[in-house]
């Protein structure tokens, strides 16, 4: 029998940068999980897979809901930023029989029945039928799927267990995939997805002197209102104070993607603040290196004593980051558990509306990620 799937897209798209594009009938729920628990999850964006990586994902979030899909190292972006990853997602509702299990291990085997070009993506994108025979063109390669993860997978859901599986394809030694008594395709690493408590864990920087350096800003008697380090994804790896991730994330995504936006249009090669000035307060995102910004909210202060405090502190995190015996994202860190909850738009983006437009779909939540330094 044919499935009805929803599709979730999570790449970098032209002129947008990296967000996630998803069928109307995705909740916001089954968005952000989707982020977490596969995109989070199977992409290191500083350290990528091999050029042509490719792997396949089922998952259960539920008995009831399903998530399967495909992950591509997708070659570059619209900015000249290498080892894009290409999420092609689909979500299914209802309780899996076996046969449909089958069918979705035979999908992910044959690849996705359709692919959307990121460079030049449509308005919207609807929900899509998997023919009950897997017998389509498919414009991507999929994975092989072998004999015993399908046997796996059936024994797990006849002993009433959720499906968690995570399939890679060996693009160095694709002999590797298949075994040479029957040409069926040999064992491929099983990498169950944490359980729901560990959905959202991520990693920030932990070291006493930054976190010493950005309370002291944060307390400084000049209105500062928020203070996080970020890279040059635009994500949090700091704690941040005064802030949610979210707001963070978004901000200063944006701000990175306008900084990379103007690099390339007038060759600016040393940009060093971003600001945005409203009238309740400053935005401004400050470089501290090539890999590592500080973005800061403030409320209505003198420009010029707001950037001095800020120059003062960007040189002191310098300082502290050149003192570290290995890259920032590899020297102590904390794990640290974000609600699940799905926020709300940040109150910020409403003070800065009427100095900033960016032409955005409705479908898209931006999250930036230049690569490129500055």
């Amino acid at each position: 029998m044919p499935l009805l799937v929803e599709q979730i897209i999570y790449t970098s798209f032209s002129r947008v940068g990296f967000t996630s594009c998803v069928s109307p009938s995705i909740s916001p729920e089954i968005q952000q999980a989707f982020i977490q628990n596969i995109v989070y999850q199977y992409w290191n964006p500083y350290h990528p897979p091999a050029a042509g990586y490719r792997g396949v994902y089922l998952q259960q979030l539920s008995f009831e809901q399903t998530l399967f899909g495909w992950l591509y190292n997708d070659g570059s972006d619209d900015l000249g930023r290498s080892h894009i990853p290409y999420f092609i997602g689909y979500f299914l509702v209802g309780r899996l029989d076996i046969s449909q299990l089958n069918l979705l291990w035979n999908c992910l085997e044959a690849g996705p029945v359709l692919v959307i070009d990121r460079h030049n993506p449509p308005p919207n994108i609807e929900s899509i039928i998997i023919p009950d025979s897997c017998h389509y063109q498919s414009p991507r390669l999929g994975v092989c799927i072998n004999r015993n993860i399908r046997e796996q997978s059936a024994k797990a859901w006849q002993q009433g267990q959720l499906i968690n599986q995570f399939i890679a394809e060996d693009i160095k030694n694709p002999s590797l995939n298949r075994d040479p008594l029957n040409h069926k395709y040999a064992d491929h690493a099983l990498i169950p997805l944490p359980s729901s408590l560990q959905f959202s864990q991520r990693t920030f920087m932990k070291t006493p002197t930054i976190d010493n350096i950005l309370q002291d800003l944060a307390l400084k008697p000049i209105g500062i209102q928020g203070v996080a380090l970020v890279s040059q994804e635009g994500q949090p790896i700091s704690v941040p104070i005064g802030l949610d991730e979210h707001s963070t994330s978004i901000i200063s995504g944006t701000m990175l993607y306008l900084a990379q936006s103007t690099q390339n249009e007038f060759n600016w090669q040393d940009i060093e603040m971003i600001s945005i000035r409203g009238k309740k307060g400053h935005i401004i995102l400050a470089y501290c290196s090539q890999e590592i910004c500080l973005l800061i909210k403030a409320g209505k202060v003198l420009t010029g004593l707001l950037e001095g405090e800020i120059s003062r502190t960007v040189k002191k995190l310098q300082t502290a980051l050149q003192s570290l015996d290995t890259t920032p994202l590899q020297s102590e860190i904390l794990p640290q558990l974000f609600d699940n909850s799905v926020p709300s738009e940040p109150e910020v983006l409403g003070d800065l509306r009427q100095e900033i437009h960016l032409e955005t779909d409705n479908e898209f939540r931006y999250r930036g990620r230049p690569t490129n330094g500055t």
